[in-house]
């Protein structure tokens, strides 16, 4: 035991440190065996503040660091003064044979003087300490081992092995727990190439657990691999071992995992393996459509906003101005919600819906709004032929037979998507010839029965030549 006291005289009481390897070093010390080092940090009347203690100790070829335990509080007379101390423990674990020398370790203090004032930090420094730690015998040299009081190593598999095919992927994880040891001294695991396997090896875990009754500290450390398989027949994943030293029965020791072997049978051409690019195009594909549903949302709630804003307009607009204001803002609402644009955006929503009656009443509602009166209402199938586009006269003739073609066994295709697409393509060539059509509006007398634009009298909707 190396003890370092500085300035501990009886007529001028000042803090002093000490540092003892407990319990005192056995003659052989086995690199990867655990020392314990015990620094207590006295002063004369009692602590201002708590001292800091580091949480490591650089130490060349060994690892010290603070244990896990909590200070304890202790006292000491020295002559005719009672000192209080503080004490903390280390676990010093060499890493390599050879003689350990633990540097001075300094902790800085403060404590209470006369009429109860905090003195000025005062730094305290232990001597240095040394051991000498010994090569496990039965090991190579430069071969790094640990010591435990116990050790397990174990295997799981995240799925049973009947029915492997190819493509299929399978997780291996290691856990490895050793009693008076340390997770960080827990050698990590070397997961082997597998022939027509392919291999990915996860992030380890470690955790240190202290009992609070007194028994062993606990390590552990948990590890895992991925494995996809590529092809078909018998594959082995290999077993692994790892040796460590029984501080119990002071030997070396060898805890082993045993291999598997695997029968992974053919599996369909489309699934031979696991594209990640593929997984990784679809999670692409989701945030994409997440980000149109949110802007979807957000147009949505600032269209209802400004809806809710012309109400509040519109109703104060009539309590100031009264009724002739109100009229003419009604009829401004009423043109606008017979506009164009309103009727052809619901032959858009309808079609992108796929709901044949609402796009077909829609699309004929739209063309009344449009086109002059004439003798004959136009036809959705004469509007495609005017566009001039034979894939808009297909798709219009397809949904005239879905609508009101015979019963068959294999109903007529008709694309909702692809008809909006052409129907928005052929809009301003059918606006044109709308407007082309159309009489001075100047000279045209109204219509004898005015009736309300898409109103087709006598049916409810008009058959298509299918």
């Amino acid at each position: 035991m190396l003890l370092t006291a500085a300035g501990a005289r009886a007529d001028d009481p000042r803090p002093f440190i000490r540092a003892r390897l407990t319990p005192p070093v056995p003659p052989a010390i086995m690199s990867g065996q655990a020392v314990s080092l015990t620094i207590t940090v006295y002063v004369p009347t009692f602590f201002s503040t708590a001292p800091v203690w580091p949480d490591t100790i650089e130490v060349p070829n060994a690892i010290a660091r603070i244990d896990t335990a909590r200070a304890v509080n202790t006292s000491e007379r020295v002559g005719d003064q009672t000192f209080a101390g503080i004490s903390h423990d280390y676990r010093v674990y060499p890493l390599a044979a050879g003689r350990i020398t633990v540097p001075p370790v300094a902790i800085n203090v403060s404590y209470a003087r006369e009429g109860g004032r905090a003195s000025p930090p005062v730094t305290v420094r232990s001597d240095a300490l040394a051991f000498t730690a010994q090569r496990p015998p039965g090991t190579e040299p430069g071969e790094r081992v640990f010591a435990a009081s116990s050790f397990n190593i174990t295997d799981h598999l995240s799925r049973t092995q009947r029915g492997l095919k190819v493509g299929d992927a399978l997780t291996r994880t290691i856990t490895m727990t050793a009693d008076d040891s340390w997770s960080a001294m827990l050698p990590p695991v070397a997961f082997a190439d597998v022939e027509g396997v392919s291999v990915y090896a996860g992030t380890p875990t470690a955790d240190d657990k202290a009992d609070e009754r007194g028994g062993p500290n606990r390590a552990m450390r948990v590890e895992s691999a991925s494995y996809v398989f590529q092809r078909a027949g018998s594959v082995t994943l290999p077993g692994m071992s790892v040796r460590w030293w029984d501080e119990t029965q002071q030997r070396l020791r060898t805890a082993t995992v045993p291999e598997v072997t695997l029968d992974v049978a053919a599996g369909p051409a489309t699934t031979s393996a696991i594209s990640f690019a593929d997984e990784e195009a679809l999670a692409r594909q989701r945030a994409t459509e997440a980000r149109a549903e949110r802007r979807r949302r957000e147009r949505l709630l600032l269209g209802l906003g400004m809806a809710a804003a012309f109400l509040v307009a519109l109703v104060l607009l009539v309590r100031r101005f009264g009724s002739p204001t109100s009229r003419r803002v009604a009829d401004a609402w009423q043109r606008a919600a017979r506009s164009e644009p309103v009727y052809f955006g619901r032959v858009m929503r309808a079609s992108r819906a796929s709901d044949p009656r609402a796009a077909y009443l829609a699309c004929l509602a739209w063309l009344d709004r449009i086109w002059p009166p004439q003798r004959e209402p136009m036809t959705l199938e004469r509007a495609a032929e005017i566009a001039g586009d034979p894939a808009l006269v297909a798709e219009s003739r397809a949904l005239g037979a879905c609508l009101f073609g015979r019963a068959v066994a294999t109903p007529p295709s008709w694309s909702g998507t692809e008809f909006a697409r052409l129907i928005s393509k052929a809009r301003p060539i059918l606006l044109a010839a709308a407007r082309k059509d159309r009489p001075n509006e100047g000279s045209r007398l109204p219509p004898l029965n005015p009736s309300e634009p898409g109103s087709r009298q006598g049916a409810s909707y008009k058959r298509v030549s299918a």
